[in-house]
């Protein structure tokens, strides 16, 4: 038969508890991994859904709306307006920006109906 002295049955003790130490590091890693790897894969699901909807969006039109008097360029400086409260007004472009800008005010303060049955309240802000 084979017998262990005290001090190899103490010393075959430690390695099981290192081993086990070892592996629960290595589960934690692997835990913390797959944490990092379902963080990501939720990240490009959610951007993917955006980039979809943004996709769907732009091939449909709900409703579009022309506002007599108002050109394409001054409806970009509104538009650029309503969204960061900055536009490049000069002296060039100041008597046409002002008047398009009250005739925009005035389209969208009532309320627009699409054929969809969707309403858009008044623009605020513009």
């Amino acid at each position: 038969m084979h017998t262990h002295t005290q001090a190899q049955k103490k010393e075959r003790k430690k390695d099981t508890e290192r081993n086990r130490q070892i592996d629960r590091q290595t589960n934690r890693q692997i835990q913390t991994e797959r944490k990092k790897e379902r963080k990501k894969e939720r990240e490009i699901k959610r951007a993917r859904e955006v980039f979809l909807r943004i996709a769907w969006m732009t091939k449909k039109t709900l409703f579009q709306v022309f506002i007599p008097g108002v050109s394409a360029d001054m409806m970009n400086l509104i538009i650029e307006y309503a969204y960061t409260r900055e536009c490049q007004v000069t002296s060039d472009n100041v008597e046409r920006l002002l008047p398009a800008a009250d005739q925009v005010k005035k389209v969208t303060s009532q309320k627009v109906s699409s054929p969809t049955g969707l309403e858009a309240d008044d623009a605020n802000g513009i």
